[in-house]
């Protein structure tokens, strides 16, 4: 089931409702447990959780470090700065293994 950001989220509940949904009003979460009683609805082909762009970091199915990789568009770990870092490290290491054992 989806969790959805959104600017604007009242006016997402109130179109979900106004199609069928049933949302805030204390239906039971099967699978959206974790979703605040006021951003959840559920409609005829599931649940789904409206959160406000401010409310990022409650989300469950996504992390911060996918919305970081989103926004930046660079992947977490091996992102360019990081495998820089990384060869530069490795290098730093031979050279410096190299002089010590002489």
């Amino acid at each position: 089931m989806p969790e959805v950001v959104t600017k604007y989220p009242a006016v997402l509940i109130k179109e979900l409702k106004d199609a069928g949904g049933i949302c805030g009003e204390g239906y039971q979460q099967k699978i959206l447990t974790t979703c605040p009683k006021d951003k959840f609805c559920r409609l005829p082909t599931g649940e789904i959780c409206i959160y406000d762009y401010h409310d990022l970091s409650t989300m469950t199915q996504i992390n911060s470090l996918e919305w970081h990789e989103a926004i930046t568009n660079t992947p977490g770990m091996f992102s360019p700065y990081n495998l820089i870092v990384i060869i530069a490290v490795f290098g730093l290491g031979l050279l410096l293994g190299n002089k010590i054992t002489k």
